[in-house]
């Protein structure tokens, strides 16, 4: 599910940067990154539309219980390097 799989990639992020990345910071990363190609001039048609998916992901992430996170947290099984 993108729930898992944002919390999956938050997972990743954290343990790369050493940070807590939550998996609506995900969504919002990947709606900066369509935005950066876009600013730079490199013409992708999908860009918009990938853009308004991330948004559209984010806008659910952010909406998620504490238990659909913690669920979220359990099934993307990633072991964290502070745990």
């Amino acid at each position: 599910s993108y729930v898992v799989t944002h919390q999956r990639a938050a997972d990743l992020w954290s343990v790369y940067l050493n940070i807590d990345i939550g998996s609506e910071q995900v969504a919002a990363c990947m709606m900066l990154l369509k935005i950066a190609r876009d600013e730079q001039g490199i013409y992708n048609e999908d860009d918009g539309l990938d853009c308004t998916g991330y948004s559209a992901l984010w806008a659910s992430l952010t909406s998620l219980d504490s238990d659909e996170i913690e669920a979220a947290k359990l099934a993307s099984n990633i072991n964290r390097k502070d745990q």
